[in-house]
This record gives structure tokens, C-alpha cells and sequence, in this order.
């Protein structure tokens, strides 16, 4: 699995690089017609050949300074004065306009942008987080925080713009099969459905329930009714905003100390003890032995709190008799060192004796 994080400026085309490269369409058909004219007037009347008259445009314009091809008469030399000044004055604003075109970031926009799909490309167990708002601003800083490597899909360029030098971006709808693909929904672990709009995630979570059956989706909701629509849609986990904000609200008047403790074990990066869940792999040294016989506590010095066994109801402080399973997801309370060890043993250890 790759964690690499590649950091990687991306910002959204400002105003000035997009009247830039609308200058630059607008001055290069200005330059063309002036060079046609040039060839007209050579041709038509001065009767020259149509390559000497392409060839005295060219040099006009690009000001080489060559001598001419034929004698021209006093009309011909006014008309290649005029064409001297009104090519060459077009020649320096585009030019002057190609570097504003430049330093503006459109051309170098670009190519960040493909550099980091080529990035993307190569990646492997990352996450997705589709909408860049206030929720999905804390939930990239939370992961990015934590190590883990995410997948922005934003299709606003105001909050790409507050991105700044940040993993990965794919700037589309997130709806569109086209879009995950670029951000690599077939190769994530988990997707998070993170916009503010209730009907958009459910198209997102159907969209992406699709392409990768097996994918975790974490789906916002802001309204009530839209909870059991997100389940039917395909997502893994529903998160309620109003909902979670109330039970925090209670929670910090009831036991303000066990509520304080919860966040500070959930999100404190200076806090010795960390709260996981690990999933048991078949084969493993947990696979089929009873919490007793894993010797969990003894053998890794985490805290079991509870066990989810899929569909069944979780179970929480499980007796020393209770026998895991491939696929169990054990929730333990301990430190980096030893939640480690727990993955170990969950994911290839062997198996203790009975």
C-alpha cells in the first residue's frame, strides 16, 4: 500500500491568467489576418509570386531586415510601413501577453495538474474525500494528520483555492464515473461523500457502490430523511451533522471529563493512548481463538473494548470465552506500540497456543 504524500500546489486559473489566454486568441487572429493582408497586397498588386510574397511578410514582420525581394513602388513602401508598425506592435502585446499568460499559471497549471494524475495514477489504498467544504477541510487535515494519503474531488475552484500545497486534486464532478476513476476508486480503501448537498451525495454513493462493490463509504447527511436513502444508496456509514453535534452537546453537559478524554484519545496528537479498530484477517493467529486463548491483553498490552462481528450487534466488553473470526473488527484502546502489535497479530501472527 502506498503512503507516500507528494505535496503538490494546486490552485484554481485566476481571472488574470483567463483574460490572458482570451488576449492571446485575439491577437493571434489579429497577427494572422495582417499577414494575410501582406500576402494580398504582394501578390495582388505588386504581382509577385505567392512564395516572394509570403517570404517579404514574413521577413517584414519578424523584422530581419533583409532586402527586398523586387523593387517596390511608393505605394508598395507605404503599404510595408503600415504593415511594419501594425505587425510588429501585435507581435510585442502578444508576446507581452504570453508572459503574463505564463507567470499567470495557466500553462504551468496544466502541467501540475497532469504530473499529479501520472501521481495518482500510482497510488494504492489511499482515500477519497468528494467536496472540499468546511466538513471536508477537517476530515483531509484529520487524515493527512494521521498519515494516510487523500484524493481531493472538488468541483468549486473557491475551495480549491485555500488547498494551497496539498496532496492530490482532481477538479470535477464527483458524480461522474470519469472523475473517480481519476481519483482512483479502484485501487482506494474508502470513499467519504462529503458535500453539502444531501441529493448529490446519494448519486456519489450510488456512483461509487457501483464501481467498487466492496469500497468503505462514509456518507454525510444534513437532513434526517436522507439517512436511510444513503443506506439503500450503498453507503457504509451515515454521518448525521446535527445529530452527532447533539449527542456532543449532552455529552459535554452530562460528563464533561469522559467527553474530554474521547476527543483528546480521538484526535490529540500528544496523547500516549490511541483508540483503533483492527480487522482480523483468515489464517491469522486471532482466526477461530477465543479472546483468552489470543491472549490479547497479555501478548500486545492493548485495552479490548468491543468486537464488531459484521452484522451482529457489537459487542462490547467481550468475556475471555469469546471466540473471534476471520473478518471480526476488534476496537482496543493502547498506544502506537502496541496497537501495532495487535495488527500483527490480527493480520499473520501466529496462533497462540490453546
Amino acid at each position: 500500500m502506498s503512503r507516500r504524500r507528494v505535496p503538490t500546489t494546486v490552485r484554481a486559473q485566476s481571472g488574470v491568467a483567463s483574460a490572458a489566454g482570451e488576449r492571446l486568441r485575439r491577437l493571434g487572429g489579429v497577427l494572422c489576418l495582417i499577414a494575410l493582408a501582406g500576402v494580398a497586397w504582394y501578390t495582388l498588386a505588386e504581382h509577385w509570386s505567392l512564395l516572394e510574397a509570403v517570404y517579404m511578410t514574413v521577413t517584414t514582420l519578424a523584422t530581419v531586415g533583409y532586402m527586398e525581394v523586387r523593387p517596390l513602388s511608393d505605394a508598395g513602401r507605404v503599404f510595408t510601413i503600415l504593415l511594419i508598425l501594425m505587425g510588429v506592435g501585435t507581435m510585442l502585446v502578444l508576446f507581452s501577453t504570453m508572459a503574463e499568460y505564463v507567470v499567470g499559471g495557466t500553462l504551468t497549471g496544466t502541467l501540475r495538474r497532469r504530473l499529479m494524475q501520472r501521481r495518482i495514477d500510482e497510488l494504492d489504498g489511499h482515500y477519497i474525500v468528494c467536496g472540499y467544504g468546511r466538513v471536508g477541510q477537517h476530515v483531509v487535515d484529520d487524515l493527512v494528520q494521521k498519515g494516510e494519503t487523500v484524493v481531493v474531488v472538488e468541483s468549486r475552484e473557491t475551495p480549491l483555492a485555500r488547498l494551497g500545497e496539498h496532496d492530490y486534486v482532481v477538479v470535477g464532478d464527483a458524480t461522474d464515473d470519469s472523475v473517480l476513476q481519476r481519483a482512483g476508486i479502484e485501487r482506494a480503501r474508502g470513499l467519504v461523500a462529503a458535500t453539502g448537498d444531501d441529493s448529490v451525495n446519494i448519486v456519489l454513493t450510488l456512483t461509487a457502490r457501483a464501481m467498487k462493490p466492496e469500497l468503505i463509504i462514509v456518507a454525510r447527511a444534513d437532513q434526517q430523511s436522507t439517512e436511510a436513502k444513503l443506506r439503500r444508496a450503498g453507503a457504509t456509514r451515515v454521518i448525521s451533522l446535527y445529530r452527532i453535534a447533539g449527542h456532543r452537546i449532552a455529552a459535554q453537559l452530562r460528563n464533561p471529563r469522559v467527553a474530554d478524554f474521547l476527543e483528546l484519545v480521538m484526535h490529540s496528537g500528544d496523547l500516549e493512548l490511541w483508540l483503533e479498530d483492527v480487522a482480523i484477517a483468515p489464517g491469522s493467529g486471532l482466526d477461530g481463538a477465543t479472546i483468552g486463548a489470543g491472549a490479547i491483553r497479555e501478548g500486545t498490552g492493548v485495552n479490548l473494548l468491543a468486537v464488531n462481528a459484521g452484522d451482529a450487534e457489537l459487542v462490547t466488553n467481550p468475556p475471555p470465552d469469546y471466540r473471534l473470526k476471520a473478518g471480526d473488527e476488534l476496537i482496543a484502546m493502547g498506544t502506537r506500540e502496541q496497537l501495532a502489535a495487535l495488527a500483527r497479530l490480527a493480520d499473520g501472527g501466529s496462533r497462540p497456543p490453546p
